[in-house]
């Protein structure tokens, strides 16, 4: 789905310049040909998904949708999910950490340490198998306690 946070105009009119567009400063027409770039395309959007997809265009376009992305709990009907303080700061510790470790793999990604899907060429797979028992060892060893240490052991990818 395309977003387009901009103003955008009514009806299909194709986006136009201002009448002033060549008296304004360059940045200025930079911002405005970079806007009115933004707004065409999310008009082309719309158009192709009014042509192509006409249920999807319908749904967005169905006066209900507003109410029904709002919650639907009634006041005098409790929500039937419930967490304790101790299980918010249980995942909050835990999403932490798993952003930690998403980081620390996309940086090994990233920089060509490990591969991105753990296929290696034959004649690689020993100096593979020696960089990923290593960079295990430097990401387990980055753990603050033995806690930490165990759920980075599970989450490292690469299996050995």
């Amino acid at each position: 789905m395309f977003r387009y946070s901009g103003p955008v105009r009514e009806g299909w009119v194709v986006p136009e310049r201002p009448e002033n567009f060549d008296t304004l400063s360059k940045e200025k027409r930079r911002m405005i040909d970079k806007n009115l770039e933004s707004e065409t395309i999310y008009k082309y959007y719309k158009a192709q998904v009014y042509k192509r997809a006409p249920s999807h265009w319908s749904v967005l376009h169905d006066l209900l949708i507003p109410i029904l992305r709002k919650p639907v709990w009634l006041d005098q009907l409790p929500c039937p999910i419930e967490f304790t303080d101790e299980e918010h700061e249980l995942y909050s510790k835990e999403e932490d950490n798993i952003d930690g470790v998403g980081r620390m793999l996309a940086l090994f990604r990233d920089q060509g340490v490990l591969p991105v899907d753990g296929m290696v060429d034959p004649e690689d797979y020993e100096t593979a198998m020696e960089n990923s028992r290593r960079f295990k060892d430097i990401f387990i060893g980055l753990a603050k306690d033995e806690a930490e240490r165990e759920l980075y052991k599970r989450l490292w990818p690469y299996q050995m």
